[in-house]
């Protein structure tokens, strides 16, 4: 899988095919093709089926939708590209980690026990959606002029719009005002960088009160894994902006599988 998109693909796998996934799915990306010196591509495709493999011959087996890139195995809900131009470009949570050898053994509770019936039945659970990406990002430092934001928002044909924060969810109010006014009465969600997303939201924080006075919900998911989820959730409910917050805020993570239109995950 391409680098610039293997975060996101990998997200909607392991929402598509829920938290009961009884078998692995990893998906590869290499910063360098195999026909260049020095490629990651071969040696992460062999770790792919060594982590495959690995998985499934642990007691008991385990299986996980993950991603494998330079450096280990990674939760693409925690994880995002930092750069282009080097092989070891991605930050995040590994589930297993090349360079300490941190293994499966460790973080056995990071992946999905399977029991060994669950092989002799056919996996029916999986969601088979179709989604197109309908949600406009603002990064945080596009300019100084709120006019520019509110043009370029009001503009945007997305369903709901996407918000990243300097560190602490720290934004300038009068940039927040003006996209605010020109969302329309879209869903606004709010995310901080990837050092803060493992924690809980202060929602009595100043800035998340900003926030939350001009209707905007502040979130601890990834750029990607929030976009993901987002389209995700309007394939689910259309147009039903309630049904969506819910699913966003209640459950401010990735990898519960949606049940029905009567309730949420838990």
């Amino acid at each position: 899988c391409g680098t610039d998109t293997i975060v996101e693909t990998t997200t909607y796998l392991k929402m598509i095919l829920g938290p009961n996934c009884p078998f692995s799915v990893i998906t590869v990306g290499a910063m360098k093709p195999t026909g260049e010196e020095s490629s990651d591509a071969i040696p992460n495709m062999q770790k792919a089926f060594e982590h495959l493999h690995n998985l499934h011959k642990h007691n008991p087996p385990l299986a996980t939708v993950a991603m494998r890139v330079e450096g280990g195995l990674y939760d693409p809900t925690k994880t995002r590209k930092m750069h282009s131009d080097i092989a070891a470009a991605f930050d995040g949570e590994k589930l297993i980690d090349t360079e300490t050898f941190e293994g499966i053994q460790m973080n056995a509770h990071k992946f999905h026990q399977v029991k060994e019936e669950d092989y002799d039945k056919p996996y029916e659970e999986a969601l088979i959606l179709r989604c197109a990406n309908q949600v406009q990002f603002v990064p945080p430092e596009l300019s100084d002029d709120p006019f520019k934001y509110e043009d370029m928002v009001r503009k945007s044909e997305a369903k709901a719009i996407v918000i990243e924060t300097y560190a602490s969810y720290t934004y300038p109010t009068n940039i927040l005002g003006a996209i605010a006014r020109a969302a329309n009465g879209r869903p606004i969600f709010v995310i901080n960088s990837i050092e803060e997303t493992g924690e809980t939201v202060s929602h009595d924080y100043e800035p998340t009160v900003a926030m939350a006075q001009l209707g905007m919900y502040p979130c601890r998911l990834t750029k990607h894994a929030i976009t993901a989820k987002i389209n995700y959730g309007l394939s689910l409910f259309g147009n039903n902006t309630e049904q969506l917050v819910d699913f966003i805020t209640k459950n401010d993570f990735v990898g519960e599988q949606y049940k029905g239109f009567q309730s949420f995950p838990s």
